[in-house]
């Protein structure tokens, strides 16, 4: 699976082998600087220049949460190996968990 966007309105996931959109990510207003799924699949989180990063549910399409905190732009974003946690790093040097 891969991620794309879509210019100022939806990140896109994509099966590699086909080209098939599986799931549209909707309210993503922001360029996207990194994508990374979960461990099991079930979740992309992506990292924004609007300083969030979100967790998407890959069946649903559906938002998680917005991760807010960073105060610029979000450039990477990560689940830990278990899949339980974010991690983020922003341009304004910080790094949260």
């Amino acid at each position: 699976m891969v991620v794309t966007e879509r210019e100022g309105e939806a990140a896109r996931v994509l099966n590699a082998s086909t080209g098939k959109e599986i799931a549209i990510f909707r309210g993503q207003q922001y360029a996207i600087w990194s994508a990374a799924f979960s461990p099991n699949g079930a979740r992309v989180v992506t990292a924004s220049a609007d300083g969030i990063a979100r967790p998407w549910d890959t069946a649903t399409g559906e938002e998680v949460v917005a991760l807010k905190g960073h105060r610029g732009p979000v450039h990477s974003a990560a689940f830990t190996p278990d899949g339980a946690q974010v991690m983020t790093a922003s341009r304004d040097g910080s790094v949260r968990v």
